[in-house]
């Protein structure tokens, strides 16, 4: 979600066992799908059986690539 406006970027589904709901679980998801238009706050809200359960917030910065480097602008 962004957060400056609450436009939904992206949804996914996932069919995950807990072995007990107490302890402490880690989900690790692929999201290379994922593209932030431009930057600014962001996140992650985890749901599970129609409940919010989990909120991740970020910030994505816009990085600039130096003349010369992969990716970057011509050379100087």
């Amino acid at each position: 979600v962004r957060l400056e406006d609450l436009t939904v970027l992206g949804r996914g589904e996932a069919h995950v066992s807990v072995a007990d709901r107490l302890e402490p679980t880690e989900f690790v998801f692929t999201l290379d799908w994922l593209m932030f238009e431009r930057p600014g706050p962001y996140e992650f809200r985890l749901m599970a059986n129609g409940r919010h359960v989990g909120t991740k917030s970020f910030t994505v910065i816009q990085l600039t690539q130096p003349p010369g480097a992969p990716g970057g602008g011509p050379h100087a």
